[in-house]
């Protein structure tokens, strides 16, 4: 599926979903949680920073440095956690001339290998530091803002140029299924002057491939609401940050501020 341009925007609203169920006392399901570990309920444990998106290895460090995909085998599990299907940087399994896409690569989100066509100059096969629990992508140091606000306290931080995929079968199994009815999220990049990122987050499944997307290029201080309607055919979410096309990953701090299912 070829991903269409579309306007920047900036909104300064978070418009979350109905709550539909409860998780564990609570009305959201908490997926900075889940990518340190968590179930989707805060019980990540409290010295995990985030993922490794080169190893699907949960992390207790930051790194400040690049990150690279060496081996073109891409999605890579998660083998710590049953709610994650993978981790990936942006990179194809063949170089894009053989992929049998003009001015396009292929980009696998899933380890079954649901496709997403990206345009070729977003193939970078590198990243900035983890996927990072409750920081700004790629920024080591505490604190989050983006859109220009910086009341947020949780947040998932994706530096250009990677992504995680949830996989919602199992989040459904642990909490129910009317407690994965709809995704919600401040979604853009904070206030780094020569940034902008393409930020997506996609819902699949294994026979449709990609079924539903919301994402826009922002650029420093913007950000916008974003609210996705979850049917129970959708077995993954994606959170992806790209690089604008034809530009760079510098200051790529792609972040999914309060990202919740409920």
């Amino acid at each position: 599926m070829r991903l269409p341009r579309l306007a920047s925007a900036a909104l300064w609203v978070v418009i979350l979903c109905l709550a539909h169920d409860t998780v564990l006392g609570q009305s959201y399901i908490r997926l900075e949680d889940v990518i340190a570990g968590g179930d989707g309920s805060g019980n990540a444990p409290a010295a995990n920073t985030g993922l490794d998106p080169t190893t699907g290895a949960f992390t207790t460090s930051y790194f400040d440095g690049p990150l690279s995909d060496t081996d073109q085998v891409t999605p890579i599990p998660v083998p710590g956690s049953p709610y994650i299907d993978s981790v990936f940087i942006l990179w194809g399994r063949v170089h894009t001339l053989v992929d049998g896409c003009d001015g396009c690569y292929v980009q696998y989100i899933t380890k079954s290998s649901v496709p997403v066509l990206m345009d070729d100059s977003q193939e970078w096969g590198s990243t900035w530091n983890y996927i990072l629990k409750d920081r700004v992508g790629g920024v080591s140091t505490p604190g989050i803002r983006v859109g220009g606000q910086d009341y947020f306290t949780t947040a998932i931080g994706l530096h250009s140029a990677m992504g995680v995929t949830f996989d919602l079968d199992a989040l459904r199994s642990r909490h129910g299924d009317a407690a994965v009815g709809c995704f919600s999220t401040f979604m853009g990049m904070d206030d780094c002057s020569i940034g902008a990122v393409h930020t997506l987050a996609m819902l699949s499944n294994d026979t449709s491939g990609v079924t539903d997307i919301r994402q826009n290029f922002y650029f420093p201080g913007q950000a916008e609401s974003v609210q996705m309607e979850i049917p129970r055919s959708a077995r993954y979410l994606t959170l992806m940050s790209a690089p604008v096309w034809g530009g760079n990953i510098n200051c790529g701090h792609a972040t999914f501020a309060r990202p919740v299912f409920s």
